[in-house]
C-alpha cells in the first residue's frame, strides 16, 4: 500500500542521514575540523563552547593487532549487533593484520585505518574515543588500556590476564567474561549510550590519576 511504501521510504531516508552524519562527524573529529570550529567560535567570546558528540553517538575505538588473540572476530560481531540494534556508534579500527593476506570481516574492513606511528597521532586517537574496546582472548596488561584510561576514555575489555588490575568495574571501565564477551560488550555499549555523560564523567574523573602512576612497575610480575 501507499502507506507502507511511504514508511519504508522515510525509514531509508532516516537511516541514510544517520549513517552520513556519523561518518561526517568521524571525519571531522579525526581531521581536527571540530577543534578548529570550536576555536573559531571561542574567538567571538564563546569561551567554553564545545560540540557534544555524545549527544549524537558514541565514538568507539579499537587499536591493536588484527588477529584472533585480540578478538578481532568478536569485534566484528559486536559491530554487526550494535548496528542491527540501532545503536548510534561511530567506529574506528586502527591496526594491521599480522598474517599477510588475512581476510577481514566487511565490518572491520569498512572502517580500518593503518597503524599510527607518532605519539601525537596516538594521543589524538585516544582523545577522540569515548570508549575503547579490547576483546582479547588472552593478555598481559595491554598498553592500549592504560593509554585509554590516561586519556579519559571508558574501557570495555575481557577479564583476562592482568586486565582486571587496571580496569575497575563501574569506576573506569567494564570487565567482560571471556565466554560471553561479544554479547556482554553489546549490552555495555547500549548502557553507555543511555547515560553517556555519567560514564564520561567517571572515566575522566580518574584519568588524571594515571598520569602520575608508575604503570611499568605495576605491569611487572
Amino acid at each position: 500500500s501507499a502507506l507502507k511504501v511511504g514508511l519504508v521510504f522515510h525509514l531509508v531516508i532516516y537511516l541514510t542521514l544517520l549513517v552520513a552524519s556519523v561518518l561526517l562527524w568521524s571525519v571531522a573529529s579525526a581531521t581536527g575540523t571540530i577543534d578548529n570550529i570550536e576555536r573559531f567560535l571561542e574567538s567571538f567570546g564563546w569561551e567554553s563552547f564545545q560540540f557534544n558528540g555524545l549527544a549524537l553517538f558514541l565514538n568507539v575505538l579499537f587499536l591493536g593487532r588484527l588477529d584472533r588473540q585480540k578478538g578481532i572476530d568478536r569485534l566484528a560481531g559486536v559491530m554487526t549487533r550494535t548496528r542491527d540494534a540501532g545503536l548510534s556508534i561511530a567506529w574506528r579500527v586502527i591496526g594491521k593484520a599480522v598474517v599477510r593476506g588475512a581476510q577481514l570481516a566487511p565490518e572491520i574492513a569498512r572502517v580500518l585505518e593503518p597503524p599510527l606511528t607518532t605519539a601525537e597521532d596516538l594521543a589524538a586517537a585516544y582523545a577522540w574515543a569515548d570508549v575503547v574496546v579490547l576483546l582479547s582472548r588472552y593478555e598481559g596488561l595491554p598498553l592500549t588500556i592504560l593509554e585509554a584510561q590516561r586519556a579519559g576514555a571508558w574501557v570495555i575489555a575481557t577479564d583476562v590476564g592482568a586486565v582486571g588490575e587496571a580496569v575497575r568495574p563501574g569506576e573506569n571501565g567494564t570487565l567482560l567474561d571471556d565466554a560471553t564477551a561479544g554479547e556482554d560488550c553489546v549490552r555495555a555499549l547500549a548502557e553507555i549510550g543511555r547515560e553517556p555523560d555519567r560514564f564520561q564523567k567517571a572515566a575522566q574523573a580518574r584519568s588524571g590519576r594515571y598520569i602520575a602512576e608508575d604503570w611499568a612497575g605495576r605491569a611487572e610480575p
